[in-house]
């Protein structure tokens, strides 16, 4: 288990619909996007999720239909695992050892949901 630190030195690695981003939440029940931000907006609200996403987004992550995801220069998508959202300085990146049973029972599992990503995005 990885813990990713605090510090935040994302940038804009993808496009959803032309958008540039580096978060984004997904649905877990079929792997949609929802939303995406951008690095710049990420920075001005400080990374918090609360002032990231719109309001039914916010429900959706809390009510744990939608996860929220980013992305990394070396084109990985991590996955924060939603048990450990009120931690979220702390929280533990997504791998297949780590999460997939919960994001399965939840929905879709955690490959299947960062294929699925994968396929709606364009990497810079």
């Amino acid at each position: 288990m990885e813990v990713i630190p605090k510090r935040h030195t994302h940038k804009n690695y993808a496009t959803f619909n032309g958008e540039p981003f580096c978060f984004g939440a997904v649905n877990v029940l079929d792997g949609c996007i929802e939303e995406v931000v951008s690095y710049s907006r990420a920075k001005d609200t400080d990374f918090h999720h609360g002032y990231l996403f719109s309001g039914s987004v916010i429900d959706a992550i809390d009510d744990k239909s939608a996860a929220v995801f980013w992305l990394t220069a070396k084109h990985d998508i991590y996955l924060i695992d939603r048990r450990n959202w009120d931690d979220v300085e702390h929280a533990v990146k997504w791998d297949t050892n780590y999460g997939d049973t919960w994001y399965r029972d939840c929905g879709l599992s955690g490959e299947i949901l960062k294929a699925k990503i994968n396929q709606q995005i364009k990497w810079l």
